[in-house]
């Protein structure tokens, strides 16, 4: 016989009490939980927006990662991966380009000879850079990117500057001073200030010398070269650069020089499209990431090169143009400094060497409209057309 049971007749039951297969509840019925859950077939992105807020816990059930939210804005979350990075957690890169929280990294350049040493740099201390080993050989105006656990150089001009040297990709360990590793070719010779991005497992090497507009993407596993990822729209040297876990943005550009931006989807090979114009025209400058904005700063155009600008992932003409400046963002403490390396922590930008023969390290602040400040020295003067890494 089956009877029902009230909770008028149970005042209180006891877990040891309970035996037997129980039915399937819903977990919309539990309460007292101080963690809310979430899971997916795919990872979260800054447009997953849950009911809760910082704390919340998700899991890609297609391949058992797991990730917390650390910031809860709408359609700007920030979701850092549980497991396998510093401390045991990696946060979602911002293209490569940004969310360092250790290092940044300045690799070749050239003032009169090309260099192939890479200078380290800590991003909490205000010290002169040390020595963490060489490119494979010396070069400058290369496309950098960054994963997890290495940096990547490529494309570039190489001593000898012949055409064939145009096409390497350079793999050097965040963990290890040693001399980078080949990683492969690019598909187009590039060099000349050419734009850079990355995702959490690819880089891209953007535009060139010569009227190169492809769009060069190569995976960080595995070396091998790269395939196509679609072509620019709009001007294709003299280029920067930021991303956002999803996009990719170009800043500006020569000749004539721009203030054009363009961003390409790392999801898709359609190639790059319109995202709108920086407030005054912009080359041979350098592009920092912070998780909601890009930036741009030294380099020359309408504007000398003390001035930073700064331009919203999310706001625009649609859903992901980021529409027109209206001001500066801030006014850098370094003028005349073209062709500055950039990196990017999860708070600040930071411009390393550049032309005329500075060592200079400045940083800037991505939360306050404030000057830069210095931030020591790379070993050697004039490190202009270098490239910058983040780890």
């Amino acid at each position: 016989m089956t009877q029902s049971v009230s909770t008028k007749m149970i005042s209180s039951l006891a877990s040891a009490k309970l035996t037997g297969a129980l039915p399937a509840l819903n977990g919309a019925a539990l309460t007292g939980l101080t963690v809310a859950i979430g899971s997916g077939a795919a990872d979260p992105t800054m447009t997953t927006n849950p009911a809760t807020g910082i704390g919340t816990i998700y899991t890609n059930h297609t391949s058992g990662k797991t990730f917390v939210l650390t910031d809860a804005t709408a359609n700007k979350n920030l979701w850092e991966n549980i497991g396998n990075g510093v401390a045991n957690i990696s946060t979602l890169c911002f293209g490569g380009r940004g969310g360092g929280t250790q290092y940044g990294y300045n690799a070749g350049g050239k003032n009169g000879p090309y260099f192939s040493a890479i200078d380290k740099f800590a991003f909490a201390a205000v010290i002169t850079a040390s020595g963490h080993g060489d490119l494979r050989v010396g070069r400058s105006d290369m496309s950098g990117s960054s994963s997890n656990t290495h940096g990547f150089a490529a494309g570039g001009y190489y001593s000898p500057n012949v055409a064939a040297n145009h096409t390497k990709i350079d793999k050097f360990a965040f963990a290890s001073n040693t001399t980078a590793a080949n990683h492969g070719d690019i598909t187009t010779a590039v060099d000349e200030c050419c734009a850079s991005h990355g995702d959490l497992t690819h880089g891209y090497s953007v535009g060139g010398k010569t009227n190169i507009r492809t769009i060069n993407k190569y995976a960080f596993a595995t070396s091998g070269g790269t395939a196509g990822h679609g072509d620019m729209s709009g001007s294709e040297k003299y280029l920067s650069s930021s991303s956002s876990n999803t996009h990719g943005y170009i800043t500006g550009g020569a000749p004539p020089v721009v203030n054009t931006i363009q961003k390409l989807a790392f999801a898709s090979t359609s190639g790059t499209s319109d995202a709108g114009d920086l407030v005054q025209t912009h080359a041979y400058g350098a592009g920092f990431s912070s998780n909601t904005h890009g930036y741009v700063a030294g380099g020359s155009g309408t504007w000398n090169s003390n001035h930073v600008q700064r331009y919203s992932y999310f706001s625009g003409i649609n859903q992901y143009s980021i529409g027109d400046l209206t001001s500066t963002h801030n006014q850098s403490s370094y003028s005349g400094n073209t062709h500055c390396g950039a990196s990017s922590s999860t708070t600040n930008g930071y411009a390393a060497g550049g032309h005329p023969n500075t060592d200079t390290i400045v940083t800037f602040s991505f939360g306050t409209d404030t000057r830069t400040t210095d931030h020591g020295n790379l070993r050697t003067a004039g490190r202009a057309y270098c490239r910058d890494n983040q780890s």
